[in-house]
């Protein structure tokens, strides 16, 4: 190897064209037939690029059958592939905002979440609510509190875990049963954009937690707001099932900068979604 010397050599993306040209038979074949190409080889941490001319020679030269004429070389330190990752994340996260701060804020709402369980045990109503919780995980078989942290014991682990270690989703369907069975205390409960955090698959489940909680206590008003077409078909399924006099619902709607709404019962919003409209 003391004697091994390289003479010349060409940067990856030219290489690249080579090696590509020959796979897909794209070389010129004519004499002083040109073939343009540009190269951009996408690494992990940058962008490297090539532009030039191929030309056929192979009648006029003895030694080569092409000519390449480079224009130029570059990269781009930023654009590689973990730089887009990362600006593809930093736009996933900003659209994803909001959703993200309220699971945050219903984490960190947990210890106003341990009083009123402690009120539900006190009130003899424990098992109302571990039957709500089963329905959305059917492991789960007791909750309790302590050092103002939820823990939840299932089943198939035989220990407490916390409860936000299950889901955001359970933290937040956990807030809403809640309030319901505390019902007594919230006459008017809000519930905004309800399928936010929640998994498509348990909305069904939810909806009959939120309709079965409430179906016997005529001093509740319940006002839920969403902006899924699945939420709303799914509800007023469950809906079907029980009582649908009591449903209601608004689409607001922006006409001219003027706000306005249309009103469906239950039997109108089952009709519309039949015929394939969005009630939205």
């Amino acid at each position: 190897m003391d004697n091994f010397q390289v003479y010349r050599g060409a940067n990856e993306p030219t290489v690249y064209f080579l090696c590509a040209g020959r796979e897909l038979n794209k070389f010129p074949k004519k004499e002083n037939e040109r073939l343009f190409y540009g190269i951009f080889d996408f690494g992990g941490g940058t962008t490297d690029f090539s532009f030039g001319i191929c030309k056929y020679i192979g009648e006029s030269s003895n030694r080569h059958d092409y000519e390449i004429i480079h224009f130029g070389d570059d990269g781009d330190k930023y654009s590689g592939g973990e730089n887009i990752l990362k600006n593809l994340a930093f736009e996933i996260f900003k659209k994803k905002y909001s959703i993200l701060t309220q699971i945050s804020n219903n984490i960190n709402n947990l210890n106003d979440s341990t009083e009123e369980i402690d009120r539900i045990i006190k009130n003899r109503k424990k098992e109302k609510l571990l039957k709500c919780l089963q329905i959305i995980d059917k492991d789960i078989i007791d909750i309790y509190i302590n050092d103002e942290e939820i823990f939840v014991e299932k089943e198939t682990l035989k220990e407490f875990i916390p409860i936000s270690s299950i889901g955001d989703g359970m933290v937040l369907a956990l807030d809403i049963i809640i309030s319901l069975i505390l019902a007594d205390d919230f006459k008017v409960i809000l519930i905004d954009e309800i399928e936010r955090g929640i998994y498509y698959k348990n909305y069904r489940k939810l909806s009959e937690i939120i309709i079965e909680l409430c179906k016997n206590n005529q001093n509740i008003q319940l006002f839920i707001t969403t902006h899924s077409k699945e939420f709303l078909e799914v509800f007023n399924e469950s809906l079907l099932e029980f009582e649908k006099n009591n449903f209601s619902l608004f689409s607001l709607r922006n006409k001219k900068e003027k706000l306005d709404f249309v009103h469906y019962t239950s039997e109108e919003l089952k009709d519309t979604l039949e015929m394939g409209w969005d009630p939205r």
